[in-house]
């Protein structure tokens, strides 16, 4: 019986992948990628075209891959378009042009083949998606009710879902799960966005916070203070000028060594620097993120 158009458009998406496979890991396939094929996959495409694509767009491509019948279908042919160089291809087009006589699909243009010609509508849903997330600011966030919150965090984690997908997606999504006391979920968010971004350094001084796990840093072990120390000494090496890193550095050393007796070896000073240029909120936010200790103790109207 022969297949119909939506079917060989799967298939050719399925052939294109294995020969990304063959190519990449030729004794493995497309299917049984784990993260480390997919970024080893990642760095290789970079070196060779000096494009990138991030980690959740392949993970997406490859749960496409091992779609079950019935199950929806998309992408974005730019991507592929990318992919395609890493073969030799100088398109995804031009790959179904010279393949489709080899699958039995010479009855179709290589252009019907593809998918994403018919999804502009959807494409331009996901453009929509991505100016949401640049609404959203901690000065915005202070001012969202909890509904408001639940319906945010529900459209960000939707995002993560889709090719709209990137680095501050995944970021927003573990703000707003932080403000929720999702900690295991924010810190996992939070981390995914570092792995596609690493030189943002808000998304490192906000995985600090989400690693407080609600509590203040007396509660916390050293090897966790530790850990805390070593992302927000990274948000400092990035911009040494966020006065809010620099109150939570003092307020490590003051609330966890100082109280026990200890000196911090990464901090000696003993001043509280002056919190002026933040934006709104922000002192409010580093303060409730360590659970049990107050802003009044710290500073005085």
């Amino acid at each position: 019986m022969a297949k119909s158009l939506s079917e060989s458009q799967f298939d050719v998406f399925v052939y294109f992948f294995d020969a990304i496979a063959k190519e990449h890991t030729p004794n493995k396939s497309f299917k049984d990628y784990i993260e480390r094929d997919i970024n080893r996959l990642i760095e290789r495409l970079e070196e060779k075209t000096k494009e990138k694509i991030g980690r959740t767009t392949i993970v997406n491509y490859r749960d496409r891959y091992n779609k079950k019948e019935g199950e929806k279908f998309t992408y974005l042919k730019s991507y592929l378009d990318i992919l395609a160089q890493y073969i030799d291809y100088s398109s995804y087009e031009n790959f179904i042009k010279e393949n489709k006589a080899f699958w039995g699909l010479e009855k179709y243009r290589a252009e019907e083949l593809i998918l994403s010609r018919g999804n502009k509508k959807k494409h331009k849903s996901s453009t929509d998606e991505k100016r949401h997330y640049k609404k959203l600011s901690y000065k915005k966030l202070s001012n969202l009710t909890p509904k408001e919150i639940v319906k945010y965090t529900k459209s960000f984690l939707a995002q993560t879902k889709s090719e709209s997908s990137n680095d501050k997606t995944l970021f927003w999504l573990g703000v707003l799960l932080l403000s929720q006391n999702q900690y295991e979920e924010s810190i996992r968010y939070i981390k995914e966005s570092i792995k596609i971004n690493p030189i943002d350094d808000e998304y490192h001084y906000n995985l600090a916070l989400a690693m407080f796990k609600g509590k203040r840093p007396f509660r916390l072990k050293m090897n966790e203070i530790k850990e805390i120390q070593t992302s927000l000494k990274t948000a400092i090496r990035i911009n040494n000028k966020k006065e809010k890193y620099h109150c939570l550095k003092y307020l490590i050393t003051q609330d966890y060594f100082r109280r026990s007796g200890l000196d911090d070896p990464d901090n000696s000073s003993n001043d509280l620097p002056m919190i002026t240029k933040e934006e709104p909120n922000e002192l409010e936010r580093l303060f409730s993120s360590l659970g049990g200790l107050s802003k009044d103790n710290y500073f005085k109207n």
